[in-house]
C-alpha cells in the first residue's frame, strides 16, 4: 500500500505537468502572449511598471501608477497623482520587481513566455506543498485527492498562463501554512522562522495575509517557549520587510506603507452605495478620495460616516459575506 501511494503522489506530479501543458496549449497563444498589452488590464500595469523599474527607478522615485478608463470617471490623471499618498507603492512591489528582475536577465519585451513557464513551475511547487501540508494532517491518500482537485480548479489554469501575482500569492501563502503548521506540531525555531520569511514575502506580494496576524499570534501563544519562538518569527518576517522601510523612508512615504489600493479598494466595498458582489465606483468614493488622500485612519472614519448608522455597516459586511 505504501508503495502505491508513492506512484499516486508520481501520478500527481505527471498530472500536474500535463494539465499545465494543455491549459497552455489551449489558450489561444496571440491572446496568452500579448493580453498584458491592453492598456486597460493589471496585467498591463504590472508589465509597464517593471519596465519601469528595470530601466534604473528601483526606488521607484517616479512613483509608477496607472491610468485606466474607469479612472476617467472620477477625476483626471493629474488630479489621481494628488490623491495617491506620496511615494507609496501603487500595488504590493514583490510581483513587479520579479518582472523587473526577468528584464534585466533576459532584456525587454512586449512578450510574456518565460514569465509564464515561471508561473507554471509556481503550480508545481503549489501542487506539491499543498500535499505536504495536507499529508501530514490526513494521511497520503486525502492529500493526493485534495493536491489532484487543484489541477482542475479552472481560475488557477487561467490565472497561470498571464502576468498575475495570484500564482505566486498563493505559493507563498501555501508554504507559509504549512511551516506556520510544523512549528505549531514541533515547536522548531526553524520553522518559526521559515514561517516568517514566507509570511512577509506573502504580504509583498499582496497584503491580504495581514488579515492572519491574530492566528500567527494564537499558534506561538499556545506553544512552548513562547517568546523566544515568537522572536524568531518576527525577527525572520522583519529581516524580509526591511527593504520596503528602508526605500519608504529614502522616498519619503509611511514607513510601513506598501500600496495605494487598500484605501482605495475599501471605499469600494463598504461605503453605503457600494455593491457587495460587482466592481463599482460609489457615488460617495470621490469626496472621500480627496479628503483622506491614502490615509487609513480617514478613509476609515469617512466610508462608515457614509452609513446612516452602524448597523447599516454591519449588515453590508454579511451581505458581502452571503453573496
Amino acid at each position: 500500500m505504501q508503495k502505491r501511494l508513492d506512484y499516486l503522489f508520481i501520478l500527481l506530479l505527471l498530472i500536474s505537468i500535463i494539465t499545465r501543458i494543455l491549459t497552455f496549449i489551449l489558450i489561444n497563444e496571440d491572446f496568452r502572449k500579448a493580453f498584458h498589452l491592453w492598456d486597460q488590464t493589471d496585467m498591463w500595469a504590472y508589465w509597464q511598471w517593471g519596465k519601469s523599474l528595470s530601466q534604473g527607478d528601483w526606488l521607484d522615485k517616479k512613483n509608477y501608477h496607472p491610468f485606466h478608463k474607469w479612472q476617467t470617471y472620477l477625476f483626471d490623471k493629474k488630479t489621481w497623482n494628488m490623491v495617491y499618498p506620496k511615494g507609496v507603492y501603487h500595488q504590493a512591489p514583490l510581483f513587479p520587481y520579479l518582472i523587473a528582475i526577468y528584464f534585466k536577465i533576459f532584456g525587454y519585451s512586449e512578450y510574456s513566455n518565460r514569465i509564464i513557464y515561471f508561473q507554471l513551475f509556481l503550480v508545481f511547487l503549489l501542487t506539491l506543498f499543498i500535499y505536504l501540508l495536507l499529508k501530514r494532517e490526513f494521511g497520503k491518500l486525502p492529500a493526493f485527492i485534495g493536491a489532484l482537485s487543484l489541477n482542475f480548479f479552472s481560475e488557477l489554469n487561467i490565472y497561470d498562463k498571464f502576468v498575475l501575482r495570484e500564482p505566486l500569492f498563493l505559493v507563498l501563502t501555501v508554504i507559509f501554512l504549512f511551516f506556520l503548521r510544523g512549528y505549531q506540531l514541533k515547536g522548531s525555531k526553524y520553522q518559526a522562522g521559515l514561517s516568517g520569511i514566507f509570511y512577509s514575502l506573502s504580504i509583498l506580494t499582496k497584503p491580504l495575509n495581514l488579515i492572519l496576524a491574530p492566528l500567527i499570534l494564537y499558534v506561538f501563544l499556545k506553544g512552548k517557549n513562547f517568546i523566544r519562538r515568537f522572536a524568531v518569527f518576527i525577527i525572520s518576517a522583519f529581516i524580509i520587510i526591511l527593504p520596503l522601510l528602508i526605500r519608504n523612508y529614502i522616498v519619503g512615504a509611511p514607513l510601513f506603507s506598501i500600496t495605494t489600493r487598500s484605501t482605495i479598494n475599501f471605499i469600494q466595498g463598504n461605503t453605503v452605495d457600494a455593491v457587495p458582489n460587482f466592481f463599482t465606483i460609489p457615488d460617495s468614493m470621490k469626496e472621500i478620495l480627496l479628503k483622506a488622500k491614502g490615509d487609513y485612519i480617514i478613509t476609515l472614519k469617512e466610508t462608515i460616516k457614509t452609513h446612516p448608522n452602524i448597523l447599516s455597516f454591519l449588515m453590508l459586511q454579511l451581505r458581502k459575506f452571503l453573496s
